[in-house]
């Protein structure tokens, strides 16, 4: 009994092993998984690849925010030719603004930008200290494009000046005028006084020396215009060679 039950278990195991059936079963089984293998690998290297994709887009706009973050409210980096807004009254925190835009601008490659000017002046000091940036970095290969709009007066009239080109629009309007110091129940002596006649008559000379170099016109004639407070159109501006263009 007990070889009978052997032979029919041997005999049974061999139809099983050698079946056609169950041999391509077992192919087809393993080339099953081998499929899924290489699927599950795929899934791998596209996940990965996304999260590399993804911390690099992450680190740019990091990097875009952070650079974009140095340069002051009045600055746009975005438009076609990088623009700077100088409205309001000429101080010093203007001439450090633009020393900064300036320097990350030619850092960066680029040659070109737009200074909309639209100003009754300010502080003497201020007016000369921003021209003198302009034409600093004028003279590193940065071409400075003002744009007047409405108003250039006293210290701003240097500032626009000395711009690379000058355009304004047509119903802009000039002044130049005598320095002037404002003083609030204020003690002086006659040596004060002198002290700062002296001074004043320095700041003029340096700030005529600024409109002569970047226009047609002379000292003599200045220094004339400036006596008298003069207001002049932007035709005018033109014809002194203040204005390259007029739009």
């Amino acid at each position: 009994m007990k070889t009978i039950k052997m032979v029919a278990i041997v005999v049974f195991l061999s139809l099983f092993c050698f079946s056609p059936c169950f041999g391509e079963d077992l192919e087809k089984k393993a080339d099953q998984a081998v499929e899924l293998s290489e699927r599950a690998l795929d899934l791998k290297e596209r996940a990965l690849a996304f999260e590399r994709e993804k911390w690099e887009y992450e680190k740019a706009e990091k990097e875009r925010k952070e650079f974009e973050e140095q340069f002051p409210a009045c600055f746009d980096y975005k438009r076609k030719v990088p623009t700077y807004e100088l409205q309001g009254y000429v101080t010093d925190s203007e001439r450090r603004n633009l020393v900064k835009v300036f320097t990350i601008l030619i850092e960066q490659g680029v040659t070109e930008v737009k200074l909309n000017i639209s100003s009754f002046g300010g502080s003497a000091f201020d007016g000369l200290g921003v021209a003198n940036t302009i034409e600093q970095y004028k003279k590193k290969g940065l071409n400075i494009i003002g744009h007047a709009y409405g108003k250039i007066a006293s210290a701003a009239v240097p500032v626009f000046a000395s711009c690379s080109v000058r355009i304004t629009g047509s119903s802009t309007v000039f002044m130049v005028h005598e320095a002037s110091i404002f003083k609030f129940f204020s003690s002086e002596s006659s040596s004060d006084i002198d002290a700062q006649k002296e001074m004043m008559d320095k700041l003029e000379s340096k700030y005529v020396d600024i409109l002569v170099r970047n226009s047609k016109m002379g000292t003599e004639h200045w220094v004339k215009a400036m006596k008298k407070e003069t207001w002049f159109t932007a035709e005018t501006a033109q014809e002194w060679g203040l204005v390259d263009k007029i739009e």
